[in-house]
């Protein structure tokens, strides 16, 4: 049986509306509504109903209005959804998973928590238990991602997930060195500079994570690997940075963004290599990246 849908919704949220359907494999309507606003129309399957109207529950605002219905005949009927290609199946996921909400921002501030004290005891154990939680891969794949289609609303999402990221975790960092004290560790000097060691551990392990997206491989595994080269170094910033250590805190900085350089380049070239994109397409996306990663290990040894 299938559902006749109806949604009253304000222009700037129907983007979030229309994916709400889409994502189900949904095609929807799109009128004029009253008072400026949009009217999104659907006719949807029973077995998809609940999870459209999740993903709206998520969408609307307070002032917008959802109708459900029976639609007890429909022409033509509603085709099955073709299979999606691996493109389009991957875009969604780290949609999904590439957005700030509460619980991305409460598994970054608790993984940063215990980075802290594992680089403050010199902690491999803690330091590796921080990275079981971390939330970073998804931002920066997906960011590679959106370079590479020109997805300039996944771009700008998942830009602003790894920034917010990056600076929960050097807060967390600063505001704990600041209330117990301390001393750099060997860890945290091991963490102050950009080397070749962390440039190749990025390098894999941007590899390793646009692989776990596009073969749907064990992704929180690979994503410890991502976060070791991203969650140390912000922490580890923000540590020396109130025990007045200020070259060491900046060398941190250029090693965060370092390896953030080098796990977006690695995943471009992993995605165009996955997906046969064409030399063109690739090419720029690839090269600013690299640059970037370059310019910045060379800035410090300078």
């Amino acid at each position: 049986m299938a559902r006749w849908v109806r949604v009253h919704t304000e222009e700037e949220r129907l983007p979030s509306v229309l994916a709400a359907f889409e994502e189900e494999g949904v095609e929807p309507r799109v009128l004029e509504g009253a008072g400026g606003g949009r009217v999104v129309e659907a006719v949807v399957e029973e077995a998809r109903l609940d999870r459209v109207l999740t993903r709206l529950r998520l969408a609307l605002g307070e002032a917008d209005l959802a109708v459900v219905s029976e639609a007890e005949w429909v022409y033509p009927e509603p085709a099955p959804p073709p299979e999606k290609a691996p493109l389009e199946a991957l875009e969604p996921r780290l949609t999904r998973a590439a957005r700030v909400g509460p619980v991305f921002l409460l598994l970054t501030a608790l993984s940063a928590l215990v980075a802290f004290f594992g680089l403050l005891r010199d902690d491999p154990v803690l330091l590796v238990a921080s990275m079981i939680t971390a939330p970073l891969m998804a931002p920066l794949v997906a960011l590679a991602l959106a370079g590479l289609e020109r997805h300039k609303r996944l771009f700008r999402q998942s830009a602003e997930a790894a920034l917010v990221g990056f600076l929960i975790a050097f807060g967390v960092g600063a505001l704990l060195a600041l209330g117990i004290g301390g001393e750099p560790s060997p860890a945290m000097w091991l963490r102050s500079a950009p080397n070749l060691a962390d440039l190749a551990l990025a390098l894999s392990a941007g590899t390793m994570a646009a692989l776990a997206y596009v073969a749907e491989l064990a992704e929180a595994l690979i994503g410890v690997m991502v976060a070791i080269a991203l969650l140390p170094p912000a922490v580890n910033a923000g540590m020396l940075l109130v025990w007045g250590e200020a070259t060491a805190a900046l060398g941190s900085v250029l090693l965060l963004f370092v390896n953030a350089a080098a796990i977006l380049f690695a995943s471009s070239v992993t995605f165009a290599v996955a997906f046969r994109w064409s030399f063109r397409k690739v090419f720029l996306p690839a090269l600013l990246w690299l640059l970037l990663a370059g310019g910045l290990y060379l800035a410090r040894r300078l």
